[in-house]
């Protein structure tokens, strides 16, 4: 699946390019599970050092003045870390959107060490009360968006890697409906055990947005972090097992709608 992947998405690269990146990624896959075992016995100390937010007044900013985000970002570097130890960069209550583990007692735990340090775990199944909930203060509600969609009918399809791709709506849904505004984070490896998240702020009036339109601009910001480190995305995950629908269209931007503000 992974030389599939990589061969679909980098044409350009040649055979042993490919298995370059390829030996990365399993490299890179392996230090991730022993560095998420290893997680819950990091000291606060240890895990600031090893996982930093470049950037941490992009959202701040905004949150200071009494507004809740949107922030955005997918299986890239350590997503467990960054779960560990995001509140601890942030100004207001984080709230992580998760998918519920099959084996409730796995998930308990999981959700336990995540939430240590002040994080809020919303599983999905439960999203539409953790979302509505009425909060005295503002709220950095955080998703992970680059599954491959349950329902192919109702996910927005957009041009990713040279092929129709559809994308989870949820937290377009979640920031267009209350004008929340929407930061793409990516979280990278700097060297072995070290990781550092970098905030990009995508827009601060998503109803300015056609339907789709933010999901196309996160898509394009997430394959260009991908171009720039494909050894650091989950190319074991089978993202492009769903077709497009017969009747579906690609989200169509311009390309100037890119740029970040």
């Amino acid at each position: 699946m992974v030389t599939n992947h990589l061969s679909s998405s980098f044409p350009e690269m040649s055979d042993e390019e490919r298995k370059e990146v390829s030996s990365k990624f399993y490299q890179s896959m392996s230090d991730i599970f022993i560095e998420s075992m290893k997680g819950p016995s990091l000291s606060y100390e240890e895990i600031m050092e090893r996982f930093k937010v470049v950037n941490p007044e992009v959202a701040n900013r905004i949150l200071d003045e009494g507004r809740s985000v949107v922030m955005v970002s997918s299986h890239q570097g350590n997503w467990e870390w960054g779960a560990l130890c995001i509140s601890k960069w942030l100004s207001s209550l984080p709230v992580i959107l998760y998918k519920r583990m099959s084996n409730k007692y796995i998930d308990e735990d999981f959700r336990k060490v995540r939430a240590q340090w002040g994080t809020e775990m919303c599983p999905s199944d439960d999203a539409k009360d953790g979302l509505t909930k009425q909060r005295e203060k503002p709220v950095a509600y955080i998703l992970i968006s680059d599954q491959s969609p349950v329902r192919p009918q109702k996910a927005f399809w957009v041009n990713f890697f040279n092929k129709p791709t559809g994308f989870v709506h949820g937290f377009e849904m979640q920031a267009r409906r209350y004008n929340h505004p929407v930061i793409f984070f990516d979280m990278l490896r700097v060297k072995k055990g070290y990781y550092e998240m970098r905030l990009k702020l995508i827009t601060e009036n998503p109803k300015e947005y056609k339907s789709g339109q933010l999901t196309a601009l996160y898509a394009k910001h997430l394959e260009d972090c991908i171009k720039e480190h494909p050894e650091q995305w989950l190319w074991t995950h089978n993202r492009w097992k769903k077709l497009m629908p017969e009747g579906k269209k690609l989200v169509e931007i311009e390309e100037t709608e890119f740029a970040c503000e």
